[in-house]
């Protein structure tokens, strides 16, 4: 089987993406990393087929946008509105590049940074699962892990779970850039 992981974001958001396309490797399977280019070398490194997603992550945060978002800290609507202006930044490249690197694949695996994958598994008929490196069943313990820390009381927190899964349904629907995937 061909497996296509999509995933975006730091180091930290593509080292346990890279683990599990080695192991899923080990068992047999194809698997192509589409990651920003800068972690090229590292998922090379490793046996795994590349695709370059567009974009510098690193370059994104030391941008304006990205530093306005990093000022925004548990203030929610600055937050949001600064995440917002941040994706836009490379949000066109990456989903066409995300595309093209899913490609002749049988399956998808999406992280929550890359939600885009089930509409591209869905333009393109084939499966799509979410894997994620923390817990997004919803608990009153703590806020999704997309949300700041102390961003909402903690009454709120299982809250932000189904929010969240529907802000990013509704950013997509509204996103000129998801004509990539008609």
């Amino acid at each position: 089987m061909h497996i296509t992981i999509l995933t975006y974001g730091s180091r930290g958001d593509i080292q346990p993406f890279v683990a599990l396309g080695v192991e899923l490797m080990r068992s047999g399977h194809n698997v192509r990393m589409a990651v920003p280019a800068l972690f090229k070398e590292f998922v090379m490194a490793q046996g795994l087929e590349f695709a370059a997603l567009s974009g510098d992550p690193q370059a994104l945060l030391r941008s304006d946008a990205g530093q306005e978002l990093l000022k925004a800290g548990a203030n929610g609507l600055k937050f949001l509105k600064s995440f917002g202006d941040l994706v836009r930044l490379d949000l066109p490249g990456v989903l066409a590049d995300s595309l093209g690197a899913c490609d002749g694949t049988d399956l998808i695996v999406a992280t929550g940074f890359t939600f885009w994958g089930l509409e591209i598994s869905q333009a393109m008929n084939i499966p799509c699962v979410f894997a994620n490196v923390n817990a997004l069943s919803p608990t009153r313990e703590f806020a999704i892990p997309s949300v700041p820390s102390g961003l909402v009381p903690p009454i709120l927190n299982k809250l932000t779970y189904p929010l969240s899964q529907h802000s990013g349904q509704i950013f997509s629907r509204s996103s000129p850039e998801r004509a990539v995937f008609q």
